[in-house]
């Protein structure tokens, strides 16, 4: 008999906290799919019947569509500066991953795939993955693809990286890497998806949801060899990103406690009701565009932005508010070197580098300014979206930058 671990539910009341949420609503039809970490940001959204790409270039964002109708968006990716490739379909002989221009606004097909579930970029191999309903496939130029025979010619829904660790299914199988994908494990359980490692990359998080009664969250702390039961719950179907221990789930129909959303307190296996958004979760992640931790969920009827969920006493250092300050910083994206211009001579600064969780990654103190313009050495981060705060007498500011 299955045995919820729905220890305690903590409703509404989020100890002197005050849940926000805000639709995001950029005018173009529903957002089903989104990518804020790429650059450009895009969306894929559906409007009268019909399935558009969306595009932020500038303040404003544009849409454009595949042929007539267009096809369901699955997955983005950039390739290089002038092309975006984009994954679309749901079983049509239109199905794959095709080139948009950038500049030219015009499609071209990159390779033909039959219902893509997926279009990621793995930084550790600096390949793009694609799972689709004959396994996972892969490329190293953005033009030649392979299949990865070895886990076999499934459906392959999930994919999951941190660092050199990779983990994916192919049916009912999970297959995990940890040298970047030159071999391949298969892992003592079966049916689980929707794979999210922990902020430290120490955990993995998987879902079943196949009707049993192991059906819930699972984990591995071997990188994907070995699992062992979190919690059961019928339903589940998104987890969202790991802010320090505290994890928000989606369920596609109500849970235990009546609820699609909840936030997860890991080390207590508690639950906080997360109200406001009534429909079936699809999508869980950060939310990059404000500078206070934050996620947004995709559900039926659009996407919406969360933040004011943490609970008091997080032991991650919050981002601090901030004043004015002229600066600027370039390039954006960058990769390994930042250059920042200010107005005036500066003596002593501190530059500080933290992650959309709140996490500080990099600090530098009492840094000379020459002619008005600072270089800045990044060290090694994965390709996202980081804030970049600089600190003066007069105060500080927060710039948000992308890293390829």
């Amino acid at each position: 008999m299955k045995t919820a671990l729905f220890l305690v539910l903590l409703m509404t009341c989020l100890t002197s906290q005050a849940l926000e949420i805000y639709p995001y609503e950029p005018g173009l039809g529903t957002i089903y799919f989104a990518n804020f970490f790429s650059d450009p940001m895009s969306l894929g959204v559906h409007y009268a019947d019909d399935d558009y790409l969306a595009i932020q270039e500038g303040t404003v964002w544009n849409t454009y569509q595949y042929w007539t109708d267009g096809l369901p968006i699955t997955g983005t990716a950039k390739l290089n500066e002038s092309t975006l490739m984009v994954a679309m379909g749901s079983g049509t002989y239109s199905d794959g991953v095709y080139n948009f221009n950038l500049n030219t606004h015009q499609w071209a097909i990159n390779e033909w795939f039959i219902r893509p579930n997926f279009l990621v970029y793995c930084p550790a191999n600096q390949k793009h993955y694609v799972g689709e309903r004959e396994g996972l496939f892969y490329t190293a130029n953005g033009s030649d693809w392979y299949r990865i025979s070895s886990l076999g010619a499934n459906p392959c829904t999930s994919f999951a990286s941190f660092g050199t660790r990779l983990i994916c299914n192919n049916g009912s199988i999970v297959w995990y890497s940890t040298d970047a994908a030159l071999s391949w494990q298969q892992a003592n359980l079966s049916n689980l998806r929707g794979f999210r490692y922990s902020a430290d990359g120490n955990k993995i998080y998987g879902i079943m949801s196949v009707g049993s009664d192991s059906d819930g969250i699972w984990s591995s702390e071997d990188s994907g060899a070995t699992w062992s039961p979190e919690f059961y719950s019928d339903n589940i179907n998104a987890i969202g990103p790991d802010f320090n221990g505290q994890i928000p789930l989606g369920w596609s129909q109500p849970n235990e406690n009546g609820n699609y959303l909840e936030l997860w307190l890991q080390a207590s296996n508690q639950f906080v009701a997360l109200p406001g958004l009534n429909g079936a979760v699809k999508q869980l992640e950060i939310f990059p565009l404000v500078n206070t931790p934050s996620f947004y969920v995709i559900n039926n009827t659009g996407l919406y932005w969360l933040t004011n969920f943490l609970q008091v006493g997080l032991d991650d250092e919050l981002l601090p508010a901030v004043q004015s300050l002229q600066l600027k910083t370039w390039p954006n994206p960058a990769k390994s070197a930042l250059h920042l211009e200010f107005e005036e001579k500066q003596d002593d600064l501190r530059v500080e580098l933290f992650d959309l969780r709140g996490r500080k990654l990099f600090a530098a103190d009492k840094t000379k300014v020459q002619n008005r313009v600072l270089d800045l050495k990044l060290p090694e981060l994965s390709r996202g979206v980081y804030l970049l705060k600089v600190s003066l007498e007069q105060g500080s500011v927060l710039h948000k930058i992308r890293i390829y």
